[in-house]
């Protein structure tokens, strides 16, 4: 009983606010933006815009430029879309200049409640780089929508996409093997048709 009640809570466990982003480049080469496990947002703002952007929060000012590489986002787990821009450096609406943002192509419509997706992937720059990134992991992001006004925040702070643990993958195992294990046992029992 105690172990279950371990397996429910280590399932529901996450953590709201800094998730773990990864700044890799910089002397001379690409800034790249690694997110290692997905992180989810849940839209507070129905959302119609030009685009829209991730972004995260307090990192330093690098640089801007146009981005390739194998970031995606997808909304209420459909298709997914891959990032185009790494941005830094500007002050608009939400976004401060020590902030870094991952912009997509084109905004497509959300409705509050709808979860995103980014990640896993990694988006690398265009452009070299001087500026050494930090060397620091856990920031605190967000998503923004950019309309006519700027852009403005359209969600909570991301949330941290928990990976089952071992004692999570080892109960299920147990007891799928235990339905198994009583399916055969049932299945032995049956008495013959005559």
């Amino acid at each position: 009983m105690l172990f279950a009640l371990g397996f429910w809570g280590g399932l529901s466990q996450n953590t709201k606010g800094a998730v773990t982003v990864q700044f890799t480049g910089g002397n001379g080469a690409p800034l790249s933006v690694t997110i290692p496990q997905p992180i989810s947002f849940i839209v507070t703002e129905a959302f119609s815009f030009y685009t829209f952007g991730f972004v995260i929060e307090g990192v330093q000012e690098l640089v801007s430029t146009h981005a390739t590489g194998r970031l995606k986002f997808s909304i209420n787990g459909g298709p997914g879309s891959y990032l185009y821009l790494i941005g830094s450096g500007f002050s608009l609406g939400e976004i401060s200049p020590d902030d870094v943002s991952l912009w997509a192509y084109s905004g497509p419509s959300m409705q509050v409640g709808d979860v995103v997706t980014l990640g896993p992937g990694t988006i690398t720059g265009l452009d070299s780089t001087l500026i050494l990134p930090p060397s620091r992991t856990s920031f605190e992001v967000f998503m923004v929508g950019e309309g006519l006004s700027g852009p403005r925040r359209i969600s909570e702070n991301a949330i941290q996409v928990p990976e089952p643990s071992f004692p999570s993958l080892t109960m299920i195992a147990v007891v799928g093997f235990g339905f198994k294990r009583r399916r055969r046992q049932a299945t032995m029992m049956l008495p013959a048709s005559e």
